[in-house]
């Protein structure tokens, strides 16, 4: 059975192609307090359903872009890296809601699945000091399928590792952009219920 391009198209959903995000920042609160030491820092999550990680981000607090590059990752419990990459400084990638993402490519793409706690963490050098605002003690939600886990964590550190340091404040830099991956059935049932169905037609 061969699909028309039109019928394999209506598979996908518009949102799937632009991906959900994790969290959304309201008020940024107050700036980190331990911006001039070179830091470690993110958050704890685990997830509902399984996803995939389309591009991993950071506040732009000011909106003006980054003063310097920085590593970011997402790490599973282990402390083993399981994506990541760099964003780069200044306003080199896309502005969305306060944060900067780096897409990522389809073979880099990788599924976060239900059972594991993962961190997404990024490292900021102490002389950068115009990217050292996070949301500190701020406001922000939460995607319904991401369950943050505790508050922030952060390291002294002299590269990107997993920080383990427990702190009492909601401190977010990092973030990420993701779509769930469809469970067993899934896209028989997208196809039967956003496709037009044809009639088959007698001869």
């Amino acid at each position: 059975m061969v699909l028309s391009l039109s019928a394999a198209l209506c598979f996908v959903p518009a949102s799937s192609i632009l991906g959900d995000t994790a969290a959304a920042v309201g008020s940024q609160g107050l700036p980190i307090a331990f911006s001039q030491f070179d830091t470690s820092q993110g958050w704890r999550f685990n997830v509902d359903s399984p996803i995939r990680i389309t591009a991993l981000g950071l506040m732009d607090a000011n909106l003006d872009g980054f003063q310097a590059e920085h590593p970011i990752a997402i790490f599973k419990s282990d402390g083993s890296m399981v994506v990541g990459s760099l964003i780069e400084a200044g306003t080199v990638h896309p502005l969305i809601n306060k944060f900067r993402y780096v897409s990522l490519a389809g073979p880099d793409q990788v599924i976060l699945n239900p059972g594991e706690n993962y961190t997404i963490a990024y490292f900021n050098q102490s002389w950068a000091t115009a990217d050292t605002f996070v949301v500190w003690n701020g406001t922000h939600t939460m995607h319904p399928t991401i369950n943050q886990v505790g508050a922030s964590v952060f390291d002294f550190s002299g590269e990107l590792l997993m920080p383990e340091s427990e702190s009492a404040s909601q401190c977010f830099g990092p973030n990420f952009q993701f779509t769930v991956v469809p469970g067993p059935g899934g896209i028989a049932l997208l196809a039967l219920g956003l496709c037009p169905r044809r009639r088959r037609r007698r001869e």
